[in-house]
Formats: structure tokens, C-alpha cells, sequence
């Protein structure tokens, strides 16, 4: 079970999420605002943050509180439901890997998934940081023949430490605040080294802090005979006798703020569970799409493409295959295949080969017009769809269009780099809401290579991920397709089949 924190002012809200979590963790601790948050939440141990919107006092407030927290433990997880359209601040607390849930997108399960999912994603981008040194010719692997299960060695980097204190410090230039900075300087800052693990990183925080207040409540006292009350506002709230509690609940018997009407949570005693629901389609109704994109340039979107409507259109299919592409991440290729033999059927800027009509370079306007140009299928490369930079990932000008596919598929190649790749696409993907499986086409790979590749996740991770994993094998001509290639496709494309093709064999020809 696992140690939950609550910040949230909704009474109806916490009642529904401690029942909807009773089964993944408990609340150790439920407070209504982020006043004192840090002292509260260091001392209850918790290790997942549930917060709601309304909870927060300020934007720039919260950003400083996630700085706190990410330092004492960069594992942590958070969750915001936020009420707001998303704009730049919630854009802003996906990109800081916060789980962000729109309060008209709560529904049954929902939460403890993206909360697995954003653990497995953390788990393995540390993986993923560990994975080149993993395979270095210079380093062992760690890898046991016998049992056949990889250990990873993770090391944490030491963070520059902040030092912060719960209340707020007399004026800089006072003996107070320089003896306090003095004391920890002394006993801390230069005590710390490399850092090899999060229970030792937690535990020394937890020690600075009893060290911290310790110092403050010390120095305060033998400074209260030599400061004015003007000089000091720490000595004039003692003097006062107000502690920090009674500051709490004054700040609570203030009137609450009034909160626009929420849509209703939905109600666990009206849970209703779907079991062996079956859909059969006997025939195509529309167009269907087939979204192709890649981890990183070259990875195999293009190739793929081609394989999927070469398949297709060999089953006496109608298909369209489409470049939508940044040209300034992804250059076109479609355009080498025609020999200028024959125009495209529906629409013009195009031509057709072994039954496919390939539309190179298309913008959107063009893309649209495709898409309504009443093709069975119409198979579109996205190439690139987002831009690596370490742990971090730029989404691309068509990102989106991978979410408006029937089907979508994620190329990619087992190499050691293309892992990372791959990670980062799927957070993205999670962070603006993904909620469909993952199809992960490895491309150009031997048995032993693809295992290697999809053994770095474990069945944990995939389960919580949805990552469906399928084996391209060595095929350097897309538009040429084998035995091995006509079994893989129909497995990825078999929801969008109609039923009364599923019944016969697919014959290539």
C-alpha cells in the first residue's frame, strides 16, 4: 500500500478519492491548503501528493513548493486536478512531470493509472540514463545468464541543495540569520557527498531540517533580550504567543472563496463493469487512419507506412498513404517511388504504386481533403513527432494527429540510444492524456536483439503503460512484403479488420 498526501479544501472530493484509492494506498495525512505544507508532508512519509486546484494559493507559490519537494525526494509523485481549461501553467506542470487530470475526466480507475503510469515512466528514465553504461564494451553487463533478469546500478546526482527555512528569516543583515547559516554551513553543506541512495538522501534531509529548527529555536532565544520588536516580526509573534497553529486556523475561519459549479463525481455505488464486450464490424463504415510515426529521425516510419498499405492494398483494399511531415525535422522520401507512371486515383498531387496512392509532402489542407476522399484506409506518416533533449521532449508541429487515428503506431529501432527515444515519446504521449495502447514496432531486429530490447521493460511497466511490443524482421523493401511481416500486420491492424475478412485468409499477391 502506499503513503498517500491530500492538499484539498473539497470535503466531497476527499471522501470520493480516499474510496477510490482504498485499495492502492492510505492518506496519512489530509490538509486543506499548502500553509506549512512542507513541514507536514516531510514528517508523514508520504510518497504520492494528490492536490486540487483550488488548494493553491498562487501559480509562482506552487512552482516553489515543487522545487522543495523535488529536492527532498526527486522520486516523488504528484497529482493536480485542476478545473481550469489546460493553458500554460498546467502545460508547464506536465512538462515538470506532474500528473495533471481535468476534474470532467475523473471516472473510475482513472487516477490509480496514471499514477502507475507516471512511476513506471520515472522508473525507467532513470533506467534509461543507466541503459548506454549498461552495454558499455568497458563495464559489465548486468545481466544473470542463469535466471536472466538485469539489475541496474542507479546512482543519483547529488542536486545543489536549497537550504529553506519553514519560517520566514529576519532581515539578512541580522547576527540571527548569520549565526543560523553559519551553524549549518558548518555541519551540513560540507558534509555533503555523492548521495547513493533515496532512503540515505531522505534520511539526511530529515536530519537537516531537526537541525534547522533546532538552531532557530536556539538562536532565537538568546537574541530575544537584544531585539526590538520593530527589528524583528518572529519576536513580536512570539511575544504575542501565536503560534503557528493559531495562524493555521485563523486562516481557516476565514470565508471560503467561492468556487464555480462542478460537474458531479461519479458515484462508486453506480460503477458499472463491462466484461466480454464484442464489437464485430462486417464492413468498413468511413475512412479508417493509420498513424505511423517514430522515436527519433530514421527510425522507421516511413518503411513501415509503406509496409502497412502495401498489406492493405494487396487485400483488395482502397488505401491512401500519406506524408504529413515537418520538413525541418523530417525530410520527404515518398517522392523517390514514383516513377511517373501513373497519377493517384481520387486526387491530384499524387501518384500510385502497387495499388497505393502516395501523396509526398502533403500539408494540412491537402491531408484533409484525403481524408475525405473516401478511401478505406488511409495510412499517414508523422516521422518525428517530437523533438529528444535528455529527459526532456518538444512536441512537434503534428502531434496531435497521432491522437486522431484509429489505429497509432510508434516506430522504432533496438539500438541502445532508441530506448531513451522511446521513453520520452511515451511520457509525452501520457502527458497531454494518451489513454489508448501502445503498438511499438521494433524495425531491422534478430530475435536475441528484439528480447534484449523489450525485456529492459518489465511486465509491470508494460502492463501499466499498455505497451504492446511486435517484432519487425529485416526487410529492406517495404513495397516486398514476407511471411513473417503478413503475420505482424493484421495482428496490429486486426480491431480495424471487418469481421468477414478475419474469417478468411489474407492472401498477398
Amino acid at each position: 500500500m502506499h503513503r498517500l498526501f491530500l492538499v484539498s479544501d473539497d470535503e466531497d472530493f476527499a471522501q470520493w478519492v480516499e474510496k477510490e484509492l482504498s485499495d492502492y494506498g492510505r492518506f496519512v495525512r489530509k490538509i486543506d491548503d499548502f500553509e506549512f505544507f512542507i513541514q507536514q508532508w516531510s514528517t508523514s512519509e508520504a510518497e504520492i501528493i494528490i492536490a486540487t486546484e483550488y488548494a493553491i494559493e498562487s501559480e509562482d507559490s506552487f512552482f516553489k513548493i515543487l522545487n522543495q519537494v523535488e529536492i527532498q525526494d526527486p522520486f516523488i509523485t504528484i497529482m493536480l486536478i485542476y478545473f481550469r481549461e489546460e493553458d500554460t501553467f498546467i502545460q508547464n506542470l506536465k512538462d515538470r512531470n506532474v500528473v495533471c487530470i481535468s476534474w470532467n475526466d475523473l471516472d473510475f480507475g482513472l487516477m490509480e493509472k496514471r499514477l502507475e503510469q507516471s512511476r513506471s515512466i520515472k522508473e525507467l528514465q532513470t533506467r534509461a540514463e543507466s541503459y548506454p553504461q549498461m552495454h558499455s564494451s568497458n563495464k559489465s553487463e548486468y545481466v544473470n545468464e542463469h535466471t536472466d533478469e538485469t539489475d541496474v546500478e542507479i546512482k543519483i546526482e547529488q542536486p545543489e541543495l536549497t537550504i529553506q527555512f519553514g519560517l520566514e528569516i529576519v532581515d539578512k543583515e541580522s547576527p540571527l540569520e548569520n549565526s543560523i547559516t553559519d551553524n549549518i554551513e558548518k555541519h551540513y553543506v560540507n558534509s555533503y557527498s555523492t548521495i547513493e541512495s533515496k532512503d540515505l538522501f531522505n534520511e539526511d534531509f530529515e536530519k537537516k531540517d531537526e537541525f534547522i529548527e533546532k538552531t532557530y529555536v536556539e538562536s532565537h532565544q538568546e537574541s530575544s533580550d537584544e531585539k526590538d520588536q520593530e527589528d524583528s516580526p518572529q519576536l513580536k509573534v512570539s511575544e504575542d504567543k501565536q503560534s503557528e497553529e493559531e495562524v493555521v486556523l485563523s486562516r481557516r475561519n476565514q470565508t471560503k472563496k467561492r468556487y464555480p459549479k462542478l460537474p458531479s463525481l461519479p458515484k462508486h455505488e453506480n460503477q458499472i463493469i463491462y466484461k466480454d464486450r464484442v464489437i464485430i464490424n462486417e464492413k468498413i463504415i468511413g475512412t479508417v487512419l493509420i498513424a505511423v510515426a517514430s522515436t527519433n529521425r530514421r527510425a522507421g516510419s516511413s518503411h513501415n507506412a509503406i509496409q502497412i498499405a502495401r498489406y492493405l492494398s494487396g487485400n483488395s483494399f482502397e488505401v491512401a498513404c500519406v506524408e504529413l511531415l515537418d520538413i525541418n525535422v523530417n525530410p520527404s522520401v515518398f517522392k523517390f517511388l514514383d516513377d511517373g507512371t501513373k497519377k493517384s486515383k481520387k486526387m491530384d498531387d499524387g501518384f500510385q504504386s502497387e495499388g497505393i496512392d502516395f501523396y509526398p509532402a502533403a500539408n494540412y489542407e491537402k491531408y484533409i481533403k484525403i481524408l475525405n476522399a473516401e478511401y478505406q484506409y488511409v495510412v499517414v506518416d508523422l516521422g518525428q513527432i517530437v523533438t529528444n533533449q535528455g529527459r526532456k521532449s518538444k512536441e512537434g508541429r503534428f502531434f496531435k494527429e497521432f491522437f486522431r487515428a484509429n489505429i497509432s503506431i510508434i516506430s522504432t529501432f533496438p539500438a541502445i540510444w532508441d530506448f531513451q527515444f522511446l521513453v520520452n515519446l511515451v511520457d509525452k504521449l501520457l502527458n497531454n492524456s494518451w489513454n489508448k495502447p501502445f503498438n511499438v514496432l521494433v524495425n531491422f531486429t534478430d530475435d536475441k536483439r528484439y528480447k534484449k530490447f523489450t525485456d529492459t521493460f518489465t511486465s509491470r511497466e508494460k502492463r501499466n503503460l499498455q505497451l504492446q511490443f511486435f517484432q519487425n524482421n529485416f526487410l529492406p523493401d517495404p513495397l516486398n512484403l514476407e511471411d513473417e511481416t503478413v503475420s505482424i500486420i493484421p495482428e496490429i491492424l486486426s480491431s480495424v479488420i471487418p469481421s468477414s475478412k478475419k474469417k478468411k485468409r489474407f492472401y498477398f499477391f
